[in-house]
C-alpha cells in the first residue's frame, strides 16, 4: 500500500503487486487465511485512494485524483481481487487434487512394480531385459540362480555370462529353443526364448529360460527303465538258450585241456586254454544279463558294515589293493547279492579307472536312510557322458561289456534308493547311494 501510495495511488504500476500475492497464496495458504489477504489488500487499496482523495493524506503533485475518474478505478480493482482470488483458488484446489492423484498414482505404480517383480522373483524361471548392446537392465533372482551368478543392472552379459548371451543372441524372436552348456563346471541343459521389446524408451531384449537338467535327466532315467525292463526280458531268454550250450562247451574244452597237456601239445594247449577263457566271458556277460531278468528275491536284514568291510578285504587280498574305509556299524534290509555285486563293480570301476589311487568307500547314516559314497581320483567323467553312463552296453573300456553301471541303477532301483553321480574332469568321480534301511 505504501508503494502504491509514493507511485501514483490509483495509477501506480505497483498494484500489480496485489494481483501476485492474490494468484499465489492459494497455493501456499489455506482458505482462511486466503480471505484475510484478499480482505487486507482490499482494505489497503482502498485506504490508500479514500484517504488520499479526500486529502487526509497529502496528494502526489501530478497525479489524476478526480472522484470519477478514481472510483471507477478503484471498484474494478477490487472487483478483479476477488475474481484472481477465486479462480486461483479453484486452480490450486485443482492442483493439490492433481497433486495428490498423482502421488498415489506412483505409490500404486510402486506397489506394483513391487508386487510383480516378488511374482518374477517367485517363479522358477529366469527372466533378463537386456540392451541390443549387452548391458543388463533387469533380472529377477531365478535368473541368479539358474545362471549360478550375481547379476546387477548395468553388468555387461558378455562378460558375466559370456557362452549363455552368445547363444541366445542368435536366436532373436525364437519361441521355444533348448541349449546345452557348462556353467559353474556342471552341465545344464536350458530351454529359454528371446523377444525383442522397448524397455523405457530402449529397444530391448527380453530372455525367459529355465533350467530343464531335472526334466531330461527324467526323462532319459524313464528311457533306461524301460530300456532296463525290455533288456530284461530279451536276457531273460537269451541267457537260457545260450546257458546249456555252454555248459557242454565248457566241459569239452576242459576235457580236451586235460588230455592235451598229457600229450604236451603246447600249440593245441594255448588254443584250447584261450577258447576256456572266451568261454568264462560269455558265462560272466550271461550272470551279468541275469541281473536284469530274475527277480530279486527277498531282503534279509545284513551288518552292512561288516559287508563292505569283507569287500574291502577281497580287494587287498586278491587284487593288492588298499581301499580306504570308514563306516558305521548299521544294520539294513537288502537284497545281500545284488548290492555286494553292485558295490563290487563301483569299486572295481573306482580302482581300474584311477590306477588303484586314492579310492575311498563310506558308510554313513542318513535320517531312515543308508548312505553309501565310492570316490576316485581318476580321470573324471565329461559331462556329456554323466547322463549315459547307466545306459547298457555303453563303455568308454575297448575290455568292457558295458553292463558294470547298468547293473549298479538295477540294483539302487531294485532297493527303491538313488544314486547320484559327481564328477569333474582331470579331479576325479564319486557315487553316492542313497537306500532305505526298512524292510
Amino acid at each position: 500500500s505504501g508503494a502504491t501510495y509514493f507511485t501514483g495511488v490509483i495509477e501506480s504500476p505497483f498494484i500489480i503487486l496485489f494481483f501476485y500475492v492474490l494468484i499465489f497464496s492459494p497455493f501456499f495458504l489455506s482458505k482462511r487465511k486466503i480471505f484475510l489477504v484478499v480482505s487486507f489488500s482490499i482494505i489497503g487499496l482502498g485506504l490508500v485512494v479514500d484517504l488520499t482523495l479526500y486529502g487526509w493524506i497529502p496528494q502526489i503533485p501530478g497525479i489524476r485524483s478526480h472522484p470519477s475518474y478514481v472510483f471507477p478505478r478503484l471498484i474494478s480493482y477490487l472487483f478483479s481481487f476477488v475474481v484472481v482470488t477465486i479462480l486461483s483458488s479453484v486452480l490450486a484446489e485443482q492442483m493439490k487434487r492433481a497433486t495428490t492423484e498423482l502421488e498415489k498414482t506412483k505409490v500404486r505404480i510402486k506397489d506394483y512394480l513391487g508386487f510383480f517383480r516378488n511374482v518374477l522373483d517367485g517363479t522358477p524361471s529366469g527372466v533378463i531385459v537386456a540392451s541390443e548392446s549387452g548391458y543388463l537392465l533387469f533380472s529377477n533372482k531365478s535368473a541368479s540362480e539358474i545362471l549360478e551368478v550375481d547379476l546387477k543392472e548395468g553388468d555387461f552379459l558378455l562378460d558375466k555370462v559370456p557362452q549363455f548371451f552368445q547363444t541366445v543372441i542368435t536366436r532373436i524372436g525364437s519361441k521355444r529353443e533348448e541349449m546345452e552348456t557348462e556353467i559353474s563346471g556342471k552341465f545344464k541343459v536350458l530351454g529359454f526364448s528371446v523377444s525383442p521389446v522397448v524397455f523405457e524408451g530402449t529397444e530391448a531384449l527380453v530372455i525367459v529360460f529355465q533350467d530343464l537338467t531335472e526334466v531330461k535327466a527324467r526323462e532319459e532315467e524313464m528311457k533306461l527303465r524301460e530300456w532296463s525292463a525290455q533288456l530284461g526280458e530279451f536276457a531273460g531268454s537269451i541267457a537260457h538258450e545260450i546257458r546249456n550250450p555252454l555248459a557242454t562247451i565248457s566241459g569239452v574244452l576242459e576235457y580236451l585241456q586235460n588230455h592235451i597237456e598229457k600229450e604236451k601239445r603246447k600249440e593245441e594247449a594255448r588254443l584250447v586254454q584261450q577258447a576256456s577263457q572266451e568261454a568264462e566271458r560269455i558265462k560272466k556277460l550271461i550272470s551279468n544279463f541275469m541281473y536284469f531278468a530274475r527277480p530279486p528275491g527277498e531282503k534279509e536284514e545284513v551288518n552292512l558294515n561288516a559287508l563292505l568291510k569283507s569287500l574291502v578285504e577281497e580287494f587287498k587280498n586278491f587284487f593288492g589293493v588298499q581301499i580306504d574305509y570308514s563306516g558305521l556299524d548299521i544294520n539294513g534290509y537288502i537284497y545281500r547279492e545284488p548290492f555286494r555285486h553292485m558295490i563290487f563293480n563301483l569299486l572295481h570301476n573306482a580302482v581300474k579307472f584311477s590306477e588303484g589311487r586314492d579310492v575311498k568307500l563310506r558308510l554313513a547314516k542318513e535320517g531312515e536312510c543308508v548312505k553309501i559314497i565310492v570316490s576316485d581320483k581318476g580321470p573324471g567323467i565329461l559331462p556329456q557322458e554323466k547322463e549315459r553312463i547307466f545306459m547298457p552296453f555303453y563303455t568308454t573300456d575297448r575290455k568292457g561289456t558295458g553292463l558294470g553301471l547298468a547293473i549298479v541303477k538295477k540294483v539302487v532301483e531294485m532297493h527303491s534308493g538313488n544314486i547320484v553321480v559327481k564328477s569333474e574332469k582331470g579331479k576325479g568321480t564319486s557315487f553316492e547311494i542313497t537306500l532305505p534301511l526298512k524292510k
